[in-house]
């Protein structure tokens, strides 16, 4: 009788136990299926935002894109004829050369050829179609030939390693960053001495900006600023860019672009 009750107590203890081991085993796994979810939620909402602010970039680029070609349009149907007709009239005066003024006049002729020339060079950076034709390099001298015209600044370009063409989008995707960088260098840096590297490999394209300017504390890279678009557009294609400054000491922008086989034309 004794023994049958201690096997009793042993077998409930045994019961207990297993199912208590049970009762654990059962929390463990909704536990562990719940971190799961959750994590994969929390992934997902991750990728939802990122994909969020993916279009929203692509939104804000679309924008920007069309409001430059209709710019390039006005500026060249508008600003560029009349710029053009009031040249012509000039010349008409100036071959009379009455009153002795042609002095006066041909001023008046050559600082509008040299508007006119500005106005070109503006419509060619603002154009979708000068991207296909003369890629980001074609425009970037350009637009420094321009700004070393105004005699504000000094830039000098230098490009190593063998050029290559990319993709349209690409192209167009560089040369917006390359741009910002020139807004922020012409609106803010006070500089007059800017160097430009371009340097091509088989794999990366690396750009190296650096100003003399008055520099700044680089907690001043808020959302939204010029600086922070430069990161996020370079993010968008893939890239990175790391912007180095301190005050009275100018900037260095460094970019890198990875190159895949299928951005090469």
């Amino acid at each position: 009788m004794f023994e049958t009750s201690e096997n009793i107590i042993l077998y409930f203890v045994l019961f207990s136990t297993i199912t208590l081991l049970l009762l654990c085993s059962l929390v463990l796994l909704i536990i562990s299926r719940f971190s799961k979810r959750k994590l994969q939620f929390q992934n997902e909402m991750l990728v939802i935002k990122a994909q969020h602010e993916q279009d929203l970039l692509m939104a804000q680029l679309q924008v920007q894109e069309n409001t430059f070609s209709w710019i390039a349009s006005e500026i060249h149907d508008n600003v560029g004829q009349k710029l053009s007709l009031a040249k012509l009239q000039l010349n008409n005066i100036f071959i009379k050369e009455y009153n002795g003024q042609h002095q006066t006049l041909g001023d008046s002729i050559q600082i509008i050829t040299e508007t006119l020339d500005d106005l070109r060079d503006l419509t060619r950076s603002t154009s979708n179609e000068k991207i296909q034709q003369d890629g980001f390099l074609g425009l970037l001298k350009t637009d420094i030939e321009r700004l070393n015209r105004s005699g504000s600044f000094h830039f000098k370009l230098v490009v190593t390693g063998e050029e290559y063409f990319l993709e349209a989008k690409f192209e167009l995707m560089i040369y917006r960053i390359i741009q910002e960088v020139l807004n922020n260098i012409i609106k803010h840096s006070q500089a007059t001495e800017v160097n430009f590297h371009l340097h091509y490999t088989t794999d990366k394209l690396k750009i190296e900006v650096e100003d003399n300017g008055k520099g700044f504390d680089e907690q001043e890279i808020t959302r939204g600023n010029g600086l922070s678009n430069i990161q996020k557009r370079a993010i968008h294609i893939g890239g990175v860019a790391n912007i180095k400054s301190e005050k009275n000491k100018g900037t260095i922008v460094n970019i890198n672009i990875p190159i895949y086989g299928n951005q090469k034309i």
